[in-house]
């Protein structure tokens, strides 16, 4: 009986401390009335079906998630790339951290169900503040996948800093290959596995304008002018219509994943 108990409480305290690392994954509701899937912490395995899980519980509310903020300093590459072929599905918009250039620091948005944003911070050279505020390694691999990226606190390199859990990139890496599908420039794919002299690596200018900031991955901006190209730029028909189009992708990509078709 005690030999037993021993194991149970062994057991016990061996996955608690395993979930102990993995993400906290929940769905809130931003200030503009919009569902945020939020992804805070180290992406571990198994992450990819709670995220599942949550889209298809909010898809059979009649929700539709707009962004999936990620902001996380590594983890597990399998799991965050099945994660992000179902923001792809759905044609999600992803949110990493932003980056205040000056002061060398990130800020995270992190919203709760009945509450006002809070807004988390972190000083990567200094370490100072809530780690947690990062986009490195596996984080990658998931803001990759959005339709539209925003942020730009994403390290590509710097693994001391980051902990980043990117396999080195090689011909037939199942990660480039993954890269390569979400749009990612050869360029940026080379530099993830490559020491950086800061210590941060983060995207470039040219990969900021290209990837970053509300950048639209191709073939939906070619479905944006196909669709609104008659409404005048920037105006309200014309946003009217690009969330026309957004709304009618994701509820085609949930009728597919609650098919099975995922």
């Amino acid at each position: 009986m005690r030999n037993a108990l021993a194991t149970l409480i062994v057991v016990t305290v061996a996955l608690l401390a395993s979930g102990a690392r993995s993400a906290d994954l929940s769905i809130a509701k931003d200030d503009v009335g919009q569902f945020w899937l939020q992804i805070i912490g180290p992406i571990e395995d198994g992450d990819d079906v709670k995220f599942r899980a949550l889209l298809v519980d909010a898809i059979n509310r009649g929700e539709q998630i707009a962004r999936v903020s990620v902001y996380s300093s590594g983890g597990q590459p399998d799991a965050a790339m099945m994660i992000g072929r179902y923001i792809r599905g759905l044609h999600l918009a992803t949110v990493a951290p932003q980056l205040m250039p000056l002061l060398g620091r990130h800020t995270c948005d992190v919203y709760a169900v009945g509450a006002r944003a809070r807004v988390l911070e972190y000083d990567p050279l200094r370490q100072r503040g809530d780690p947690r505020c990062a986009c490195s390694g596996a984080c990658v691999l998931v803001w990759a996948a959005g339709a539209i990226r925003h942020g730009d606190a994403v390290q590509l390199q710097g693994a001391a800093a980051a902990d980043s859990d990117l396999p080195p990139n090689t011909d037939g890496e199942p990660t480039e290959t993954y890269l390569r599908d979400m749009g990612m420039p050869d360029e940026t794919i080379s530099r993830m596995s490559i020491p950086a002299p800061d210590r941060i690596g983060y995207l470039t200018i040219a990969e900021r304008r290209m990837l970053a900031n509300g950048a639209v991955i191709p073939s939906l901006r070619n479905l944006y002018a196909e669709r609104c190209s008659h409404r005048t730029a920037a105006s309200p028909a014309a946003l009217a219509c690009e969330k026309a189009v957004i709304r009618e992708l994701y509820w085609a990509g949930a009728r597919r994943l609650l098919g099975g078709n995922d």
